[in-house]
Order: C-alpha cells, then structure tokens, then sequence
C-alpha cells in the first residue's frame, strides 16, 4: 500500500521576472516501510522534491500542476498551518548539512527534546529528554554527549544526531538529504547502516537522496534516475544498477569508479543539463545523448515499462530493445 503518492507533479521557481521548471510532471509512489532511492546530478531536482512534500518550498516558488498524498492526505492542497501539524510527527528531514540543523547556542539533547515538547505540548519535559537520550542511543550516539553544543561533535556523529532528532517522534516518512556530504567512506557506510537498521525496528518508509549510486545500490530497495527535473528511469535496485536502460543513467554507472578493478580514468558526460529558463520540447537528454535519434527534440518522452517493474523514459531504449535500433545517429 502507498504512503506517498506523487501525481504528474511540476514545480516552478521563480527566476527574475518569469519562472523555471525545475519539477516537471514527477510521478512516483513510495509504499509502507519501503526505502526508495532517489539519484542524478546536482541541480536535477531532488533537493526540491524532498522541499515540495514536506511543504518548505523557498518563497517565490510555486506548484505548477499535479499534487503530492501522503497517508490519504493531499499535502498540495493544505495550509501552512495544516502542514506545521504533520511536520515531524508524520514526516521528517534529516538534512544535508548536520552543522547547519543545529542552534548552535543549544545542546544537542535540548534541541531533541524541544522538537517532542512543541508536537506534544502535554509531554513534562523530563519525559521528553528522556526519549531523545533513548533515541539518540539508537542511533549510536552516547547519550552523554547530548549535554554537548554541534561544534563539539564530530561530523559523523552530527549527523547521527541529526538522524535521531528527525526520529525522535517516530513519523512515518523520513526524507533523508544527501545524509553523507563531506563524511569519510567509512562513516558514510556506518550512517546508512543505522539508518537502515532503524527502518526495519520502526518500521520506516525512507526517500533517500544522494548522488552517490554505490551507496544507494546497497541500501535502497527502488531506485529513481532524475535528470533536468524528470525521471528518466525508475525501478527494483538491482535492476537499474545491473541492467541500466536510458543512457544518462548509462553513462552515470559508467563514471563511477571501480575500486577493484584497473586503474583508468572513467569517462565523463559532455556537456550540462539545460538551464530552467531555456526547457524546451523533447528529450532534456539530447544534446548529450550518444545515441540520439533525428525525432528525440520533438516530443518529450513519458516513462514506459519495460520489464516488470522497470520504467525507463526513451524511445531510443525502446527500439534498440525490440532490435530496431539501427537508425540512431
């Protein structure tokens, strides 16, 4: 069953005196204690979808169709206020920059009991310290250092803090935001494995977002390919990293490097991805597609299935698959 829904959704900011799309017809499902990966470069989107179901679009930016329903609730149609009351009770975000998620003139465990005291305003405080030193300790944090300010934590210990501050009143979806920035591989690893382990003990449904397809490949059960504010390819894990289909998501694999093969240089891809101001009819892709076809700046592709819970958006795919893939340029 579907926690999130996401319909035919676009976004648009607000670019001087017109608008850019940097969401364009997104639809995507996320079910019950399901962990959902969500990949591409940077300036594709991803940031800004997460920002559009918690209802934190920056000021200036506006829902330009479609609608986003979350637990029966269509979150597009609802106030500031309606959505204050599910922030962080029923949906959280652990944030890209754990320095900057954190007052720095508060500790750690005030600012973890604050977020229980002003959801549950009947809670007495001494029990809402207790929970955030209990779910602090989940998430391998020692509960000690919550009497500590952000600064006087480590960066890989910061996040973990963060993780239990989103948890700490056990919402439903946990939006977690590049979560790994600027940490060593080795704690990356350990931040994915306790939030991995948390979503199994609570039951979770994480979207997690990242550019960074190895890490994903270990711990997201779906995957979803963004490019240019569109999802280009959706599907299980090991499908789309075993047997990719659209050529972004192509030449992405292929630029990762592999830490126990040769040592070569890995290709990158040529060019950039289309300004917001300047989208126009047709595959965003094209200019940078090797295996582009005369028609691809005509109409811009839709997700099509091509194997059992595999969607893939081009046409180029699809006739090289059927064996007609002779006439591309």
């Amino acid at each position: 069953m579907a926690l999130l829904s996401i319909e035919h959704y676009s976004l648009e900011y607000r670019l001087g005196n017109s608008y850019g799309r940097v969401l364009d017809d997104i639809t995507l499902t996320l079910g019950k204690g399901e962990i959902f990966g969500l990949a591409g470069e940077s300036g594709c989107g991803k940031t800004s979808l997460g920002s559009a179901i918690l209802g934190t679009i920056p000021e200036g930016a506006r829902h330009a169709g479609g609608k986003i329903v979350f637990d029966n609730r269509e979150l597009t149609a609802m106030t500031e206020k309606e959505l204050c009351t599910l922030r962080w009770k029923d949906m959280s975000m652990v944030f890209q920059g754990a320095m900057n998620a954190f007052d720095p003139t508060m500790t750690i465990e005030k600012q973890i009991a604050d977020a229980v005291l002003v959801h549950e305003p009947k809670c007495r405080k001494k029990e809402a310290v207790e929970r955030a030193r209990n779910i602090m300790s989940r998430c391998e944090v020692n509960p000690a250092l919550g009497k500590r300010y952000p600064h006087e934590l480590s960066g890989g210990m910061r996040q973990r803090a963060c993780i239990a501050m989103a948890l700490v009143l056990s919402p439903k979806l946990v939006i977690a935001d590049e979560v790994t920035t600027a940490l060593d591989v080795m704690i990356q690893a350990q931040v994915y494995r306790v939030l991995k382990n948390l979503q199994e003990e609570m039951g979770l449904t994480i979207l997690t977002i990242s550019h960074d397809l190895a890490l994903l490949a270990e711990c997201a059960d779906r995957l979803g390919i963004m490019y240019a504010g569109r999802l280009v390819e959706l599907g299980d894990t090991r499908k789309i990293i075993e047997s990719p289909q659209h050529p972004y998501v192509k030449a992405l694999l292929a630029s990762n490097p592999d830490f126990g093969g040769e040592r070569i240089i890995r290709p990158a891809i040529e060019g950039a991805p289309p300004l917001l101001t300047e989208r126009k009819p047709g595959c965003p892709f094209k200019p940078r597609c090797s295996v582009a076809q005369s028609d691809c700046h005509i109409n811009t592709p839709e997700l099509v299935e091509v194997s059992t819970n595999h969607w893939v958006a081009c046409p180029c795919c699809l006739h090289s698959n059927s064996g007609k893939g002779n006439d591309h340029e």
